[in-house]
């Protein structure tokens, strides 16, 4: 069972986690994946390839870039924007907003670093 309210659009390829729950107002992108016993808030707005772990709350009014990961038991305070590809350690209290890119973790969260945006590889290599 989960709960996804009338007003809410989800994208194609999204899964959604039992007990979980999806806010008014909320815009989610393609191949969204969501644990079970998560919740994100009304009026949120969801990039593409956003994966929730298990127990994650965001507030309303958030902003979720594409390719965001959220680790289990994660909180996201409301009107916090997470810039895409970054990614939020497990049990994390984010409670600022945090930059493309970046990896936040602990209570509040706090930078730890940054991925390194993907490089083409050059023609004939070997990885």
């Amino acid at each position: 069972y989960c709960s996804v309210a009338s007003s809410s659009v989800v994208g194609r390829g999204a899964t959604v986690g039992p007990f979980s729950a999806i806010g008014a107002g909320t815009t989610i992108g393609r191949h969204f994946r969501m644990g079970t016993h998560s919740a994100v808030s009304h009026d949120c707005n969801l990039g593409d390839f956003v994966s929730l772990g298990n127990g994650v709350d965001v507030s309303g009014y958030c902003e979720i870039g594409d390719g965001v990961y959220i680790g289990p038991k994660s909180t996201v305070k409301n009107n916090t924007r997470i810039g895409k590809f970054a990614v939020i350690g497990i049990g994390s209290c984010v409670i600022r907003d945090v930059a493309d890119f970046e990896i936040v973790a602990g209570n509040p969260a706090r930078r730890i670093g940054f991925l390194a945006e993907a490089e083409p590889e050059p023609p004939g290599s070997n990885r």
